[in-house]
């Protein structure tokens, strides 16, 4: 049971990781180099934030 439990929550994992991973933010006129990082500094937070926020709802 407890595997089948394990395996849900990496699926679950895997497709917020994936949807985080496809999204494609574009550099414009009034967005500068700093800020697209933080941009994508902040999904990589989000993966972490989700994964914790599975286990401990598990």
């Amino acid at each position: 049971m407890e595997d089948n439990q394990t395996k849900k929550t990496q699926n679950l994992q895997n497709e917020f990781n994936s949807l985080i991973d496809t999204l494609d933010i574009r550099k414009k006129p009034n967005c500068s180099e700093e800020h697209l990082e933080g941009i994508y500094k902040g999904f990589e937070k989000s993966k972490l934030l989700f994964e914790e926020f599975i286990k401990e709802l598990v």
